[in-house]
């Protein structure tokens, strides 16, 4: 499926991803709040609800890549990989 999605049409489903965000995201949030306002309400305010990402996620910056951008790289890559 990867190998017959355009750059443009990645992008996109970037957009859209972003106006509509996945609901397992979103039920992974109200979850993180939920928690972390249980550990407020019992007296340890040092809890954020970060601390319940299920998995790490790794900061970079804005500006480092566009979806366009990325989409050209990843289809560049698995290109090579064949």
């Amino acid at each position: 499926m990867l190998d017959g999605i355009a750059p443009e049409q990645l992008a996109e489903w970037v957009a859209f991803r972003n106006l509509e965000p996945d609901r397992m995201d979103r039920i992974i949030t109200i979850l993180k709040l939920g928690l972390a306002a249980i550990c407020w309400s019992l007296g340890n305010q040092a809890v954020e609800p970060d601390n319940f990402d299920p998995l790490p996620q790794h900061s970079r910056p804005e500006s480092e890549f566009s979806p366009t951008q990325a989409a050209m790289a990843f289809s560049m890559f698995a290109g090579k990989a064949r």
